[in-house]
């Protein structure tokens, strides 16, 4: 049925030009509630399909647009193992809790992901001390069947915080965290970060923002901001060589 709906979807217009005027295609932007008002309501209705559904909770919900938005994200946590800071990321959510919300992921559902990201790969990037332990930890680990365990026991020996890109192991019962207020953990060189090649994508895509960012600074002259930028592209740079050369 959503291949049926894409398909119908008209993503592009026509725009009225003068007739001796080329034929053009311009796309079209459109709210989710005006999208369900004047596309998915006609065609469900056109198909004879029923509107309304029962979720995994047995409540009746009523089909719509970010319908479609939380399907993506479950099945693409869920069932493709994709690393829910990629989803983050592409949902452009502000936090790793919003996009739990989207994939129904419990908080330890959610560290059982990380950690089983961290499990399956061959190259973790650590940045001090408190990470190579854990990086020995995770390589102790025989079985990814006993996550559950596996974090249980993990937990008590660092703080399991997802990040968008990558791992905190700072236990916050020791007290607030010394690195608080920095933008992130990768750029104050903090010994508590991890990452790995899970979190590349999200790197590179940091990479090519900040280049942005710094090249709107230099055309307003915003000498100082340049220089931000230019001091987080060489540590978010220097981050995806070592990714890369480990992989």
């Amino acid at each position: 049925m959503l291949t049926q709906i894409i398909e119908h979807y008209p993503h592009r217009r026509k725009k009225e030009l003068k007739t001796d005027s080329p034929e053009r295609l311009k796309p079209v932007t459109l709210e989710s509630g005006k999208w369900n008002h004047n596309y998915l309501r006609p065609f469900l209705k056109r198909h004879n399909i029923d509107e309304y559904f029962l979720n995994t909770n047995n409540e009746r919900i009523r089909l719509t647009s970010h319908c479609f938005r939380h399907t993506f994200a479950k099945i693409a946590v869920g069932d493709q193992n994709i690393n829910p800071a990629v989803i983050q990321t592409h949902f452009k959510h502000l936090s790793i809790e919003m996009t739990m919300h989207y994939v129904h992921l419990s908080k330890m559902k959610l560290k059982e992901s990380y950690i089983k990201g961290m499990i399956e790969s061959k190259n973790i990037i650590t940045q001090g001390t408190e990470g190579e332990h854990f990086k020995k930890s995770i390589a102790n680990i025989k079985n990814i069947d006993e996550l559950n365990e596996s974090v249980n026991n993990l937990s008590k020996l660092y703080g399991i915080n997802p990040l968008p890109f990558g791992l905190c192991l700072y236990d916050f019962k020791r007290g607030h965290c010394p690195h608080l207020g920095v933008q992130s953990c990768y750029m104050s060189n903090c010994g508590d970060f991890v990452t790995n090649d899970k979190f590349l994508l999200n790197f590179e895509n940091e990479y090519k923002r900040l280049e942005e960012h710094k090249a709107h600074c230099m055309k307003q002259s915003l000498g100082v901001e340049v220089k931000k930028a230019e001091y987080q592209l060489h540590r978010i740079k220097r981050i995806i060589d070592n990714i890369k050369m480990e992989s």
